[in-house]
């Protein structure tokens, strides 16, 4: 498995060593799922705002 940037690094390394590889994938994945909804969300708002500003 390839470390991303240093953030994902030390996420991992917070993990317990005994979850097996596919878990971690699939809790990764989660994670990154969440995170993408989060920052749609995100842009929607900002968009949003930038309209009612004009």
């Amino acid at each position: 498995m390839k470390a991303g940037p240093k953030q994902n690094v030390f996420d991992l390394k917070c993990y317990p060593k005994k979850i097996p590889n596919d878990s971690m994938k699939q809790i990764i994945k989660k994670r990154t799922d969440k995170a993408n909804q989060i920052l749609t969300h995100w842009n929607q708002y900002k968009e949003r705002i930038r309209f009612i500003m004009k």
